[in-house]
């Protein structure tokens, strides 16, 4: 979004202007330190053990198939 559309948007939410100008302040100061980096082609989803029935249930289901 642009300044200009995210304005609008507080202005249509009943933001007065001294408002909007001050979340624009305080995100800009917020967001300009941090730095991410996201490696692409990497399978980026949790290590996650499921609990045993769940274990159970889809060896009874591959089963079935």
């Amino acid at each position: 979004m642009s300044e200009d559309e995210i304005r609008e948007q507080c202005s249509k939410n009943g933001f007065s202007e001294s408002q909007t100008q001050l979340m624009i302040d305080t995100t800009s100061s917020v967001a300009e330190p941090i730095h991410v980096e996201i490696p692409l082609h990497k399978i980026l989803f949790p290590v996650y053990e499921s609990p045993q029935y769940i274990k159970e249930l889809y060896e009874e289901f591959q089963k079935s198939e």
